[in-house]
C-alpha cells in the first residue's frame, strides 16, 4: 500500500503530465513544506507528521482566503480554495457531528472524565479515540459541551441531595441548607455567565465565518453549549430560588 509521501509525489508527476500547472503548483509547496518538517525534526515522517503539514497548510490557505475576502479579491478567494479541495483530498474522511459526539462521549464516560478542570486530559482522551477523522477545534467544541453539562448536572444532583438531608434530617441546621443554596445560586450565576459568553462568541464566530465548514460547525458547536447550559442553569435558579424562599419563609 502507497504510503501518503509516495501518493503526493505520483500525483505531482501526474499534474506535470497534464500540465495541470495550478494543481502542480499546490503540491511542489506541499512538497516543500513536508522536505522543511523533516529537517525540523530530523527523521523521517510519519502519517500522523505527514497529515499535521497538510492540516497546517489547510489552515495557513484558509486565513488567506479569508483576508483575501476581506480585500475583494474574488479570485485569489477562488484559486486557494481550490488548493484547500486538493490538499483535504489527503485528509482522512471527517466524522459527521452526531458519530463524532457519540464517539467522543464514549471516550470520555470510559476515562471517568467529568469536569472542567480535567479538560487537558479530556482532549488528549478524545483526539486520541477520533484518530484523526476530526479537526482539533470540532473536538474541542464536543468535549466543552459534554463536560459543561456534565458540570451543571452534578449542581443539580447537589441541590436535590442537600434538599433530601433537610427534610430526612431534623436535626439538621437549617441555616446551614440556607447558605449551602446560596453558595450554590452563586455558581449558578458564573455558569450562566459562561454560558451566555459561549452564545455570544460563538454568535460572532458564526457571523465571521464566511461559509467555512469547519468554523461554521465550530461556531455552532459553540451556541449550542451556550444555549443548553443557559436553559439548565435558569431551571436550576429557579428551583434553588424557590427552595431558599420556602425556607427563609418558614
Amino acid at each position: 500500500m502507497k504510503t501518503l509521501q509516495e501518493r503526493i509525489q505520483e500525483d505531482m508527476k501526474e499534474a506535470m503530465k497534464q500540465k495541470e500547472e495550478a494543481r502542480l503548483s499546490t503540491l511542489r509547496m506541499l512538497k516543500a513544506a513536508l522536505k522543511n518538517k523533516q529537517i525540523d525534526l530530523m527523521h523521517e515522517l510519519s502519517k500522523d507528521d505527514v497529515l499535521k503539514v497538510i492540516k497546517s497548510q489547510v489552515k495557513q490557505l484558509a486565513d488567506a482566503a479569508v483576508l483575501y475576502a476581506d480585500g475583494g479579491r474574488q479570485e485569489a478567494v477562488t484559486a486557494a480554495q481550490a488548493e484547500i479541495v486538493l490538499l483535504e483530498s489527503y485528509l482522512p474522511a471527517q466524522m459527521d457531528d452526531d458519530m463524532l459526539e457519540a464517539k467522543v462521549r464514549q471516550a470520555l464516560q470510559e476515562a471517568g472524565m467529568q469536569s472542567k478542570e480535567q479538560m487537558g486530559k479530556a482532549m488528549g482522551v478524545a483526539m486520541k479515540a477520533v484518530m484523526g477523522e476530526a479537526d482539533g477545534s470540532r473536538v474541542r467544541s464536543i468535549v466543552e459541551k459534554i463536560l459543561a453539562v456534565f458540570s451543571v448536572v452534578m449542581v443539580g444532583v447537589g441541590i436535590s441531595q442537600v434538599a433530601s438531608a433537610s427534610a430526612s434530617t431534623p436535626t439538621f441546621s437549617a441555616d446551614f441548607v440556607v447558605t449551602c443554596l446560596r453558595i450554590v445560586r452563586a455558581f449558578l450565576l458564573i455558569f450562566g455567565v459562561a454560558s451566555i459568553n459561549y452564545l455570544l462568541v460563538g454568535g460572532f464566530k458564526y457571523m465571521i465565518a464566511s461559509g467555512r465548514n469547519d468554523e461554521v460547525s465550530f461556531s455552532l458547536h459553540k451556541i449550542t453549549i451556550g444555549l443548553i447550559g443557559t436553559v439548565t442553569v435558569v431551571c436550576l435558579y429557579i428551583v434553588v430560588t424557590s427552595m431558599l424562599q420556602e425556607l427563609t419563609a418558614s
